[in-house]
């Protein structure tokens, strides 16, 4: 048997990449699962800095203007109104009055019934001079 010489060293087998890629991207995707982790957890554990908030501002709703007492009611508007206040129910149907008092708003129609309320309690208790 011959021996090869001495510099002469067999070849190697070609080595798969396959193995060195699947390690690879393991690490790289452990290594973003372990830093999103950490990421989390320290933007929990500070506090949020209140400068930092939006401010939030809250106004009320603009008020309908209130009829003024003195506000002339058509005497159809009052009709209705006091038929309303003096039947047997408990409540008033405004649909109706919208109609009979010339589609007056809301917060006009509520002073025109308060109007209405107030006459006739001045005539069912006559001041007393």
């Amino acid at each position: 048997m011959t021996q090869p010489p001495p510099h002469f060293l067999p070849p190697q087998p070609a080595k798969s990449r396959t193995n060195t890629i699947i390690i690879g991207s393991a690490a790289a995707l452990i290594a973003a699962i372990v830093g999103t982790g950490l990421y989390i957890a320290n933007s929990r554990d500070t506090a949020p800095d209140p400068a930092a908030a939006p401010a939030v501002t809250v106004t009320a709703p603009a008020e309908e203007p209130a009829a003024t007492p003195s506000m002339a009611l058509t005497p159809e508007c009052r009709t209705w109104i006091k038929a309303e206040l003096l039947d047997s129910t408990e409540t008033i149907d405004a649909t109706p009055g919208y109609e009979a008092c010339g589609y007056l708003s809301s917060a006009e129609l509520d002073a025109a019934i308060e109007q209405v309320t107030a006459e006739l309690s001045a005539e069912i208790t006559p001041d007393q001079g």
